[in-house]
């Protein structure tokens, strides 16, 4: 999930990265209102998933761009877009990802919950998407 949060706890709606190679729309059935996806064989954020983030992204950003074409690199689309791009370096400690205590670890602490209660619910079952 690639989530967007502002100091102000303002978010956008979520992006989900599935694992598998072809993102199909039914993917997103339960999940939060107006949430985007995509699909990546590992998993991970690729340029091509990050643009489509982006673009997610300036949909509730409304952003003033000053033009209308699609670039295909994420750092011109931010450029154009009005959208200034900062990164912090990835695997590093909480201290430098500000995201990771307060959103990513609640979440994934209740998401392991939920599906620990799954397959004690649904003993042998495979769990999907």
């Amino acid at each position: 999930m690639v989530g967007t949060i502002s100091a102000s706890r303002w978010y956008l709606p979520h992006y989900f990265i599935f694992l598998c190679k072809k993102f199909q729309l039914h993917m997103l059935t339960g999940a939060p209102a107006n949430s985007a996806g995509g699909a990546w064989s590992s998993g991970w954020v690729i340029q091509e998933l990050f643009l489509k983030y982006l673009k997610h992204f300036k949909t509730y950003l409304h952003a003033s761009p000053e033009s209308l074409k699609q670039p295909q690199v994420p750092y011109l689309f931010c450029s154009r877009s009005g959208i200034t791009l900062l990164t912090i370096p990835p695997h590093s400690s909480h201290r430098l990802q500000p995201l990771a205590i307060c959103v990513y670890f609640p979440f994934t602490s209740q998401y392991n919950k939920a599906m620990g209660n799954w397959m004690l619910s649904n003993p042998g079952k495979t769990v999907t998407i």
